[in-house]
């Protein structure tokens, strides 16, 4: 999960206080609705709901043709009208024009061998025996970025080379683990290469100044390794640079769950330290705004290129050159105009980032605290300790929807965790900037800095082990209730509704979405839901009853792992009562997904125990005789056997055993790994190894068995 945010774009200047050139207000709101309609058309295009988008903005435009005819309609109304289906409609057109013209061929692609060149715009460290190549190319003509995963054998690249590969192009596939293609389209990528043949290879001798920066970063980084621990020097890269690769699943995890995650998402939020730093030198010097535009554009732009950079640093960017331009253009700062203006511009020439996460975050963030939490917050007379609070409320608001929505999870306590520990991790990421100002000659800072960085982690930890930390969304009525209470809220901040209105209606949609969650939960405890996930030689059961958890890994497969953590984030699953593990074999898969989760029990079915208090997922491993594990909980057994495992609920059976296992009776029959099939005279039979299908079954206490699929 990646949460926006929360920090302010910098406040106007004193000389940004002009008045708007006349005539700016004939639409006060124009840009406005535009934007507003362009996202919503560019997300239904997205998510294959182009059409309805399309249609929608024809009869707006009907509708506003219509009131020409009627002088009694205020224009105000009308020129709204016309701007949300001017960007409905030009939306549609564009995502069907990038359609046709750039993604579907590239698609087409999908399993040709071809002959690319490409320039090497980055690489990561290597993975095995591979290292992943970023390359800059342009099969069939289209420009567009191409993951090459080159093996051991490839000579080493720097970035700027220019490689010629006879290579085997293959779209992006995604499976119930991994959303990886609809995460790729996001970035604008939809084909990567497995298979290539190096036919040249062309060195950058000369200047370039993506690898100099890049060099730069790798010295940088290597500084900050010298001065300080391997955890504290983690955090630190995490959010400087946005390199996440030396931070821990745990210490990621609990800045998520506690709201501060976004600090080690290189945004916006970095971009206004920088500038923050910059511009108080350059006032000390004197200087005029033509000069702090020139300054912090150029400083914004060198650290975009040499961080990982993101659609939200994008969006920075864009909101930080309208914010020092505006004195120079008479204009006042307007951050819900910054804000739309930004996300035109991030849209327009890549509509594919409409489908990020990072974006909808980082947009969300910004409009809570730039746009909420000052109208939310206007003329309360409060001490500023308790309306900064407020602030920190209003943006957790704002970002709750995207994030619940698009990570699964959201966090509870982030207002008190953006008030508490977020200062002493924005403490550490001013020393590192000041560390990137001055290439490393304040590196004797960076003892500090690890302080701050093991204090915040040791706080996040604390926190987010409350139970209280954060909700997740499990069901699909709450999701449907989420999305049509936050279209409610942001319609009466459109009509400028009172913020007691909009606080009412806040606090109202919140009893909505807890008593919805409740009824579900409550449902859910008079049924049994058995998921089935894996495929081929990889399966596994997570069973769930009357508030009781069960992980059956049927297989032992290395896989596995990934997708039950898949479900139980899907699920908001942290509870675990039993663990059985066919073999100790994936046991160390299991301690990495299940981070985060208590474990009540752990069994081994076989194998030897390694030592006698051989511990999995911080519990003693129970080593099981001949294979045989019984677990008994208030309405249901579970009995594993070496050959079949069998799971008893208000009468009724669910046997799950090998596709070449000895036919049985039950009320259910699930089917795994490979090998000739068996087949039941049973209708409800399931049978991983040859759909590769993720399936939820749905037993009822009066009998009832249905089934629906994961995706």
């Amino acid at each position: 999960m990646k949460p926006a945010e929360t920090v302010s774009e910098p406040r106007a200047n004193p000389g940004a206080s002009r008045k708007r050139r006349a005539g700016s207000r004939v639409c006060a709101r124009g840009v406005e609705c535009f934007t507003f309609a362009w996202g919503a058309g560019l997300l239904s295009a997205f998510l294959q709901y182009g059409s309805a988008a399309a249609a929608a903005g024809l009869c707006l435009l009907l509708l506003g043709l219509l009131s020409l005819l009627r002088k009694e309609f205020p224009p105000k109304y009308r020129i709204g009208i016309f701007c949300i289906a001017a960007g409905l409609l030009l939306s549609a057109a564009v995502w069907l024009s990038y359609d046709m013209l750039h993604r579907r061929p590239l698609l087409g692609l999908d399993g040709q061998t071809v002959t690319l060149s490409g320039t090497v715009r980055g690489s990561t460290a290597r993975t095995g025996d591979r290292v992943r190549y970023t390359l800059g190319a342009a099969p069939d003509g289209r420009r567009t970025q191409i993951e090459w995963y080159a093996g051991s054998d490839v000579p080493p690249l720097k970035i700027g080379d220019r490689v010629t590969l006879h290579a085997e192009l293959t779209r992006y596939t995604s499976d119930y683990r991994y959303h990886t293609a609809e995460t790729a389209e996001a970035r604008g990528q939809y084909l990567c290469c497995y298979r290539a043949e190096i036919v040249e290879i062309d060195e950058d001798t000369g200047f370039s100044l993506r690898r100099t920066l890049h060099d730069y970063r790798s010295r940088l980084t290597d500084v900050i390794r010298q001065h300080m621990s391997g955890e504290a020097a983690g955090l630190l890269l995490a959010m400087l640079f946005g390199d996440k690769a030396a931070l821990s699943d745990t210490a990621r995890l609990a800045l998520y769950r506690t709201g501060i995650g976004h600090v080690t998402a290189v945004s916006g939020l970095h971009l206004v330290f920088l500038c923050t730093l910059l511009t108080l030198l350059l006032r000390r010097l004197h200087a005029g705004p033509r000069t702090q535009l020139l300054v912090n554009g150029a400083a914004v732009l060198l650290f975009s290129l040499t961080v990982d950079s993101a659609v939200s640093v994008q969006r920075g960017t864009v909101m930080i050159l309208l914010y020092y331009s505006a004195p120079l253009l008479g204009r006042r700062t307007d951050t819900l105009r910054s804000l739309c203006i930004a996300v035109l511009l991030c849209t327009v020439f890549t509509p594919y980032v409409i489908g990020s996460a990072s974006f909808w975050l980082s947009v969300s963030g910004v409009f809570g605290i730039g746009v909420a939490a000052p109208y939310m917050t206007k003329g309360l007379r409060v001490p500023n300790l308790l309306r900064r609070f407020l602030q920190m409320c209003c943006v957790a608001a704002a970002v709750f929807p995207a994030s619940l929505l698009l990570t699964g999870e959201s966090s509870l306590i982030a207002p008190f965790s953006n008030l508490l520990i977020l200062p002493l991790g924005v403490c550490a990421v001013y020393l590192g900037l000041l560390l990137f100002c001055t290439g490393g000659l304040t590196a004797f800072l960076l003892p500090l800095a690890g302080l701050l960085c093991t204090a915040m982690m040791h706080l996040a930890e604390l926190a987010a082990s409350l139970s209280v930390s954060h909700v997740g969304a499990a069901t699909l009525a709450v999701r449907t209730a989420l999305v049509i209470l936050t279209l409610t809220v942001l319609l009466l901040f459109a009509l400028r509704a009172s913020p007691r209105t909009i606080a009412a209606t806040v606090i109202g949609a919140a009893i909505v979405l807890f008593g919805l969650g409740r009824y579900e939960r409550q449902l859910n405890m008079h049924r049994m839901h058995i998921a089935v996930l894996g495929e081929k030689t990889d399966t596994a059961l997570v069973i769930r009853a009357d508030g009781h958890t069960l992980i059956a890994d049927l297989t032992g497969g290395s896989r596995t792992p990934a997708y039950v953590q898949r479900f139980l984030r899907d699920n908001a699953l942290t509870d675990i009562d039993a663990l059985v593990l066919s073999s100790a074999a994936n046991a160390a898969g299991y301690q990495s997904v299940l981070t985060g989760c208590e474990v009540g029990r752990v069994f081994v079915k076989t194998g030897e125990p390694w030592r006698a208090d051989a511990e999995i997922c911080g519990v003693r491993a129970e080593f099981a005789e001949r294979g045989m594990v019984s677990a008994d909980f208030p309405d249901f057994s579970f009995d594993s056997m070496p050959l079949n495992t069998t799971v008893m609920y208000h009468g009724r059976t669910v046997i799950a055993l090998p596709a070449d296992g000895h036919p049985v009776f039950a009320d259910l029959i699930i089917r795994y790994g490979e090998g000739d099939l068996i087949q039941d005279n049973l209708g409800l039979q399931i049978v991983p190894a040859l759909q590769g299908s993720n399936q939820l079954w749905t037993l009822t206490e009066d009998g009832q068995i249905r089934r629906i699929m994961l995706e």
